[in-house]
């Protein structure tokens, strides 16, 4: 079973890499780092905006899932 958030925000870390907010209150690292981590719409606040809303998978939320 997966359970399915959306992107509320982005904030950046301290080395500068953004993370995004997700709706259930976790935060996933949405790193450009090409070719392993390929997302070029990160880089612009343009291409940000667009990803709000945009439904994911939240990993810590799903390892909560998978205990039971």
């Amino acid at each position: 079973m997966t359970e399915e958030v959306h992107i509320t925000g982005f904030v950046q870390d301290e080395e500068g890499d953004w993370i995004a907010e997700l709706s259930c209150g976790h935060r996933r690292h949405v790193r450009h780092r090409p070719p392993w981590q390929n997302r070029p719409w990160v880089m612009s606040a343009a291409g940000r905006e667009k990803m709000l809303g945009y439904r994911l998978i939240c990993r810590e939320c799903q390892k909560n899932i998978d205990k039971f």
